[in-house]
This record gives structure tokens, C-alpha cells and sequence, in this order.
């Protein structure tokens, strides 16, 4: 097979969307033909749920594969990611064929009482309409991998951020991106906010001790790590596990507001709260602020934040 010389443009969702236009034209073509019987439209059902699960691994292999770096194996012209993509789409096929999560027995299981009834289907009388399979396998394991997708695809996107901004920033979600990411989960926090204050608090450098005996990665005060209950605040997984969880505390103590929260953070909940919970006019304390919001928006961080918002002027 000769390959174009000039490389096709091609977007990711080419092949897919492709097969979704095919799957919904199946699919209408037997619920709208005049003459097709009941058994016609429930094959035509299943010919259309299949593809959607065929189309929903498409995605998920496109989603995993974001996350690993790009290796010399296909290439990167026109042709090679033609290959690309019809491996990948084979790949799918072959899951969906093999039963996969059942997502396409879930959606025949959902809407095959409404082909029955377009068709003019009646049950005899008296008779109860057939009992819906109990085993929720197939939605169970869908939402299990959505829910296991979703962190992966956002420290892909937190790498690639990352790499933009360069320095110590990338460096130091390479060193400690695990560590990192296990612990803004626990806090329920973006990776992207803890990255930035980790990353203003000692730039990456887990051995760090400030001239006020601040320790490591997030520079947490002895006093602070014991009520933390980190028991080595130079142990990288102990320290930002600390430092997320306090920072975590200090959002909710001032209700989402993230300029409070840091403020907080760099001089101690103590002095906002005698300002009235207002940000302490000192010079360390609004670059502080300034500078890891500026990151964190830099990194993508947005939701439970108040990045994009502009805070009203005080009286």
C-alpha cells in the first residue's frame, strides 16, 4: 500500500465518528422502515449498541494512550497515524466482540421496550412483561473505569502543563509526581494547586530548611507537622501528605476562598484571622499569594478554587 506523500489531516475522533453516524443510521433505518418486524429492530438495536461500546473503548485507548510518552514504534507522519488509529479501532472491535463491560447489553436492556412498543408489540393478556436482568455488571465496571480514567488523564494534562512552564516546575512533578498526586487525592485537592505551592515553598527540594526551621517539600513548621501527625517532615510521601491536608483545612476554614487559605498558609492562620480574614498587607505574603495563583492557573488548576475570580476591592 502506497502511503500519501503529503500527510493527511486527521482529527482524533475521525474513525470514531465515523462509526457513531454508521451506528445511529443503522439504528434509525430499522426503527423507521415500515415493513421491519420486531425481531429486525432489536437486531438493528444491537447492531448500534455494539458499535457505541466499540466507539467508548476507541476513547478510552486514545485517553490511555495520552499518558505515556510517544516512542519511535508507529512514527509521526500522516501514514503512520493512519495505522494508528485503524490498530487502535481494531483493538476496540475486538473488546467489544468479546463481551467486554456489557455497556452495550445495559443500552439493548434500556431501550428494547421502546423498539417493542414502536413496533406495535402487545403481550397477552395478563401476562407480566419480562423481568429486567438484576446483574448491574456491566454499569458497575463502566463507572469503576471512568472514575479510574479520569486521574490519569489529568496528570497527562498536568504533565504536558508542566513541561510548558518548564524549570523546576516539570522537574519537580518528575521526581515526585506519585507522591504528589496521592496526596492532593486524599485532600481532595487539583495536583495542580499542590504542585504550585510546593513548588513556591521550596522549589522541589525535599531536603529544604528555612531560616525559621520550616522543613521540606511544602516547608511545614515542626509544630505544624506533629498536629499533622508527620512524624518525618523530610520523608517527600509523609511531608506532602502534611502539607495537603493542611492546606485542605485552611479552604474550609475560610470557605473556598483561596487567597485567604495561602495567606494563611505563608503567615499563619493566627494573623489573617486578626485582620478580620483579610490578607496581610506584607510584601512575602501578597507575592506569595500572587505567585502560586499565577502558577496553579499556569498548571490548569481550576475547580473548588477561586482562580477566576476577581475579589472585590475592601472597603
Amino acid at each position: 500500500m502506497d502511503l500519501p506523500a503529503t500527510p493527511i489531516a486527521l482529527t482524533p475522533l475521525t474513525l470514531e465518528q465515523a462509526r457513531l453516524t454508521s451506528a445511529g443510521r443503522a439504528a434509525a433505518s430499522a426503527q423507521t422502515d415500515a415493513g421491519a418486524t420486531e425481531g429486525n429492530n432489536l437486531e438493528g438495536l444491537r447492531s448500534a449498541a455494539g458499535q457505541f461500546e466499540a466507539l467508548f473503548y476507541g476513547q478510552l485507548i486514545r485517553a490511555m494512550r495520552a499518558t505515556v510518552p510517544e516512542n519511535s514504534f508507529w512514527g509521526q507522519d500522516g501514514g503512520a497515524k493512519i495505522y494508528q488509529q485503524l490498530h487502535d479501532q481494531a483493538l476496540a472491535d475486538r473488546m467489544a466482540a468479546g463481551g467486554g463491560l456489557g455497556i452495550a447489553d445495559l443500552i439493548v436492556r434500556q431501550f428494547q421496550g421502546a423498539v417493542a412498543s414502536e413496533t406495535g408489540s402487545i403481550s397477552a393478556p395478563g401476562a407480566s412483561p419480562p423481568a429486567r436482568p438484576a446483574d448491574p455488571r456491566g454499569l458497575s465496571v463502566y463507572r469503576r473505569q471512568v472514575a479510574a480514567s479520569e486521574p490519569a488523564a489529568q496528570l497527562a494534562r498536568l504533565r504536558e502543563q508542566a513541561t510548558q512552564v518548564g524549570g523546576a516546575v516539570a522537574d519537580s512533578l518528575r521526581r515526585w509526581q506519585h507522591e504528589l498526586t496521592a496526596a492532593a487525592a486524599s485532600a481532595d485537592l487539583e495536583p495542580a494547586l499542590v504542585l504550585a505551592v510546593m513548588v513556591q515553598e521550596s522549589g522541589g527540594d525535599a531536603a529544604a530548611v528555612s531560616r525559621r526551621g520550616a522543613q521540606g517539600l511544602m516547608q511545614l513548621m515542626p509544630e505544624t507537622a506533629r498536629e499533622l501527625g508527620v512524624t518525618d517532615p523530610l520523608d517527600p510521601r509523609q511531608n506532602l501528605q502534611g502539607g495537603a491536608r493542611y492546606l485542605a483545612s485552611l479552604l474550609r476554614r475560610y470557605e473556598g476562598d483561596l487567597d485567604l487559605a495561602l495567606a494563611a498558609y505563608n503567615a499563619g492562620p493566627g494573623t489573617v484571622d486578626r485582620l478580620g480574614r483579610r490578607v496581610p498587607d506584607y510584601r512575602e505574603t501578597t507575592r506569595y499569594v500572587a505567585a502560586v495563583k499565577d502558577l496553579a492557573a499556569r498548571l490548569g488548576a481550576r475547580t473548588g478554587t477561586n482562580l477566576d475570580e476577581q475579589r472585590p476591592e475592601d472597603p
